[in-house]
């Protein structure tokens, strides 16, 4: 008995390469094998011939096939359009840059910027060599709280801090259009009950409708 390498079944008849003719399907563009002719990579997965010369992903070089996303020039595969920290996916959720400079998903962001500044002890003054003078109000250092954010209700500390519209404190990494997930430079955003949106997408979204 020999069964099918997707799914397991018993094969009957005809089959393509360990699969049942309706199980066989090219890894690049997910269709089937019509006219039962298929090629085979040295991992045994199944393709067109003409799947070959569709364009590639700019991270693993291999032919894109069904969904795949364009970030800053670049056409990618989903998985590979990854958080450099986690190796979580990006498509789809809030991210930005370390200040490494590397692409990381929203935690990770925040994960990696400094820790906020905490306020040092009084120090004394010193006068001669066996007097100080007392110092007695501490000056407060800024780093601290400075509010939560309207996207994800965490708290914004001063280092990870871009003011939206109002005045409000938003997270770096937050700080992206609702609809398309665009990091937004402060000043230039679009809002829309307290969400934020890239000049198109407001207009797309909340914009005058024609009649």
């Amino acid at each position: 008995m020999v069964n099918c390498v997707k799914c397991q079944g018993e094969i009957q008849g005809s089959e393509l390469e360990g699969h049942h003719l309706g199980c066989a399907e090219c890894y690049i563009c997910f269709n089937g094998f019509r006219d039962g002719g298929c090629l085979k990579d040295d991992q045994d997965r199944l393709f067109h011939s003409a799947c070959l010369d569709k364009p590639k992903c700019a991270v693993c070089e291999q032919p894109l096939g069904g969904q795949f996303l364009a970030f800053e020039g670049k056409d990618m595969h989903p998985q590979c359009f990854c958080c450099s920290d986690c190796k979580k996916s990006l498509s789809g959720i809030p991210f930005g840059r370390t200040p490494a400079g590397d692409l990381a998903c929203g935690d990770c962001v925040v994960k990696a910027q400094p820790a906020p500044a905490q306020p040092s002890a009084p120090k004394g003054v010193y006068t001669n060599r066996t007097k100080y003078t007392r110092v007695v109000n501490a000056k407060k250092v800024s780093g601290g709280d400075a509010g939560s954010c309207p996207r994800c209700s965490k708290k914004v500390y001063v280092a990870e801090k871009v003011t939206g519209p109002n005045g409000t404190p938003w997270h770096r990494v937050c700080f992206t259009c609702k609809e398309c997930n665009n990091q937004l430079e402060a000043g230039k955003e679009a809002t829309n009950l307290n969400e934020v949106y890239c000049k198109a997408c407001y207009a797309r979204c909340h914009g005058p409708k024609g009649y």
